[in-house]
């Protein structure tokens, strides 16, 4: 998944759908137990999105959309970790 590129930011609007598709995605890609909602990955999300834009270094060599990827990816897949089965 990649970002809108643009000179432009994205709007609020747009961000949602961003990681309302990022967690689709990993909702597809995970058993879903039923407990935690979509719900809640967007919002570790959004929440993720909001910080990697803080933190965004263009010295680091990585594209925003990659960046922001990861981070929003990881941070709904640390949300959870503490939920899933142990064996």
């Amino acid at each position: 998944m990649v970002m809108k590129r643009s000179t432009k930011p994205m709007s609020e609007l747009e961000e949602i759908a961003y990681v309302t598709k990022i967690a689709h995605e990993i909702g597809r890609n995970l058993r879903d137990d039923g407990v935690l909602g979509e719900g809640d990955l967007i919002s570790e999300g959004w929440i993720a999105l909001q910080e990697a834009k803080v933190r965004y270094d263009p010295c680091r060599g990585s594209a925003l959309s990659t960046y922001a990827y990861t981070r929003v990816s990881g941070a709904m897949l640390d949300a959870l970790y503490p939920h899933a089965p142990r064996g």
